[in-house]
């Protein structure tokens, strides 16, 4: 059987969850019985203020409500209090409230009797609601004092509890019944790292797992090419690969690509393996039409002395025909 919030009060969240507990309508009884308490005090400064040949009811019908509307609300209180057993609760709508409606009932006492020269009935009338709102004045002030004390020193206990219990760890511990997470300490402050920094190192664990992640439709690493233009350092020369091994025109991109007549006339290309591989067919694309370093020859218009000067002015480009 599990122990009742109303009997355990060892935290602060136990106080809170002992007063939500209680239901709504001991709350409404609670509220209403201390406006209930403080007009029984302004029937009876009504009571020796009013003279008889001036009220529509008598002195004693007044007297009986009066008595009656103090003893019920005090009643109410009394039983609510008892009923609910919660120091929040307690604190909150029992007993502040009807120390405020007692607090009220010594005003309206001693200021209807220092505004009045002459009353019509005998002070009775005045000092027995006099003297019942100061007891209940000064026990209901001991009471909040008493319940307040309880309260404070309850929420003080669980704060200390709060800053000396020690941080579990979340892989050796199952929270549970046991223990709780709002009993755990916050992250020390020497142990968290700027925004900077936590942004830089996830950043830098996306751009490593993007760098590791293998792409699906690539079985085998990638193949690179190195180009080196004439007159950049390393180059040793160029050979254009042979007409015979040069591809198809109908297999290069089309530069004309809105020319009607080049469309018509051009040589068509052989119809591709449809078995093979996309990216295979583009990679022997990119074999066949790239440039191959290899050793100039004699003829070769790139060949010139170290000393001579590189002849950029005197090479003439013509364009070939058989892409045209």
């Amino acid at each position: 059987m599990q122990p009742r919030y109303s009997r355990v009060r060892e935290t602060a969240f136990d106080l809170y969850t002992e007063r939500d507990a209680v239901a709504w309508y001991i709350t409404a009884i609670a509220l209403v019985s201390s406006w209930i308490a403080l007009a029984g005090y302004m029937i009876f400064a009504l009571i020796f203020t009013s003279d008889q040949s001036n009220t529509k009811v008598s002195r004693t019908v007044l007297t009986i409500l009066a008595s009656s509307f103090l003893v019920i609300g005090y009643g109410a209180i009394a039983a609510t209090a008892f009923y609910s057993r919660s120091l929040l609760f307690l604190y909150d709508v029992a007993l502040l409230p009807i120390l405020a409606s007692s607090v009220m009932g010594i005003v309206v006492t001693v200021l209807n009797h220092a505004l009045h020269r002459k009353f019509a009935a005998t002070n009775i009338y005045i000092y027995v609601p006099l003297a019942t709102a100061s007891t209940t004045t000064i026990v209901s002030a001991v009471l909040a004092l008493i319940v307040h004390r309880r309260i404070s020193k309850i929420k003080r206990l669980d704060k200390e509890r709060r800053r000396h219990v020690p941080r579990w760890e979340r892989a050796s511990v199952a929270y549970g019944d046991v223990a709780s997470t709002t009993e755990l300490l916050p992250i020390d402050p020497r142990m968290s790292i700027p925004e900077d920094e936590a942004q830089r190192q996830q950043l830098l664990r996306l751009l490593l797992k993007r760098e590791n992640a293998r792409s699906p439709a690539m079985p085998g690493p990638a193949s690179t090419y190195k180009i080196t233009l004439p007159g950049e350092e390393g180059s040793s020369g160029l050979q254009v690969v042979s007409p015979d091994f040069r591809p198809r025109s109908g297999s290069l991109p089309n530069t004309s690509k809105w020319n009607l007549m080049s469309k018509v006339t051009r040589e068509r290309s052989p119809p591709v393996e449809t078995f093979k591989d996309h990216r295979e067919r583009r990679r022997e694309e990119i074999e066949r039409t790239s440039v191959y370093l290899s050793t100039p020859r004699a003829d070769s218009p790139w060949v010139h002395p170290s000393d001579a000067s590189f002849p950029y002015q005197s090479q003439t480009w013509t364009p070939s025909t058989r892409y045209a």
